[in-house]
């Protein structure tokens, strides 16, 4: 058997997190929750780049995940005047119904980290970066498949609004610690429901805008270079 250092360092990856998500559930203490959640999304986020290093992608390739973050990335800074009002939910969504949910994932989670040079790193950003990539992987679902009703398109990204929202809401609500508790969590979401529902509309509001413009384009660039 064949066995290079990529799957190694893959399933050790899947090992690990296999053993901090049995600890954080068996043996729960609120004391060491929030270290045990990040550790699992750093590795989450790190086997997805270990998988397309594997992979070896055509220049061609790299080249429209580099271009796709960029625009998610100068979207998220044009707006950033405007808490939560922003169009990088909405290209990375675009990004993983038209590359897939590896592309989509990658170009979400790279979104969110190289934005945060920008914005201020800090504690935050993995949930961002993990956010972002999971809307973009859950889009790739919609990947090769023709999208009939634009509604069911509107209502799936404002649905990825919310979803984003859940996961960055966990970073104050696993900081809390040993005071974690039902109200305490309560309040933080509801605290953030109002963000959640202008990011959610904004989703919307962008994929109105953009969806159409950047589909056609990526298309022709796939269909004149037979990419991804």
């Amino acid at each position: 058997m064949n066995i290079n250092k990529y799957t190694i360092i893959k399933y050790t990856s899947i090992i690990i997190i296999g053993i901090l998500s049995y600890l954080s559930i068996f043996y729960f203490n609120s004391k060491y929750i929030y270290s045990q959640v990040t550790s699992i999304l750093y590795i989450i986020i790190f086997i997805s780049f270990i998988d397309l290093e594997k992979e070896k992608p055509k220049a061609i390739n790299i080249i429209c995940i580099c271009v796709m973050t960029s625009i998610a990335v100068v979207g998220r800074i044009l707006f950033f005047s405007i808490p939560q009002f922003k169009p990088t939910s909405a290209i990375v969504i675009i990004s993983g119904i038209l590359f897939g949910k590896k592309y989509g994932f990658l170009i979400g989670a790279l979104s969110g980290f190289i934005s945060n040079f920008f914005f201020g790193q800090g504690p935050w950003t993995i949930f961002q970066m993990f956010a972002w990539g999971i809307n973009g992987y859950i889009s790739g679902f919609f990947y090769n498949k023709k999208i009939e009703n634009n509604f069911i398109l509107y209502l799936f990204s404002f649905i990825m609004g919310y979803l984003y929202g859940l996961i960055v809401n966990l970073m104050p609500i696993l900081s809390l610690g040993e005071n974690m508790s039902i109200p305490s969590i309560i309040a933080t979401i509801i605290s953030g429901f109002y963000f959640d529902s202008v990011h959610a509309s904004s989703n919307v509001i962008f994929m109105v805008i953009i969806y159409k413009t950047i589909k056609k384009r990526v298309l022709r660039i796939k269909n004149k270079y037979n990419i991804i």
